[in-house]
């Protein structure tokens, strides 16, 4: 792997090699930790924290926010990852399992079905999923409604790389958790 702080300028140039170097490497890496150290989550929901580490990085060296790291960059990866596995081991659990969910996305249109959690919750929820691109929103269908995997979304839409589908997946989510946060007049 190039030089630490060469390989972070060039990924906030938005270097693919440097993503795809990145991604493959301390991807492997991060999956074999996390099968150890959270073995009662599913690969799905291991790969999924994976996902959003690496959105996290890009997002940050977008934003500035990273200039240097004193670790390596695997290791940082690392770390942002497992803030997000704990996060799904936490309360925070699916209330709901996905075989359980009808493929075609109705039960999004009935925002009240899952009353463990409050109403307005519910249609902030259903807002910030509504406010999705089409695009976008197909893809967290296909993966949290079929359980289709990040390879067969590719080929299903039709993108480049995995990679591709990963970061839209990453950044749909993204946007689905800032609608939920927006409290600006007119949102519940």
């Amino acid at each position: 792997m190039s030089e630490p702080q060469d390989l972070l300028d060039r990924l906030s140039h938005g270097d693919e090699q440097a993503m795809r170097e990145v991604y493959q490497r301390c991807g492997k890496r991060f999956l074999k930790w996390a099968s150890r150290q959270f073995s009662g989550l599913s690969r799905a929901d291991r790969l999924d924290a994976w996902h959003d580490a690496f959105y996290t990085l890009l997002v940050n060296l977008d934003n500035g926010k990273i200039k240097r790291l004193v670790a390596d960059i695997c290791t940082y990866l690392t770390a942002i990852g497992r803030n997000c596995l704990l996060k799904r081991t936490s309360h925070h659990r699916r209330t709901r399992p996905l075989e359980d969910c009808p493929p075609d996305g109705a039960h999004l249109a009935q925002p009240t079905e899952m009353t463990e959690y409050p109403e307005d919750r519910l249609r902030q929820f259903y807002k910030a999923v509504q406010a999705l691109s089409p695009q976008k929103r197909r893809i967290v269908e296909l993966r949290y409604i079929e359980g289709k995997s990040v390879a067969a979304i590719r080929e299903i839409i039709g993108y480049a790389s995995e990679n591709a589908v990963s970061v839209t997946l990453s950044r749909a989510l993204q946007e689905i958790r800032d609608g939920m946060n927006d409290k600006s007049p007119g949102t519940a």
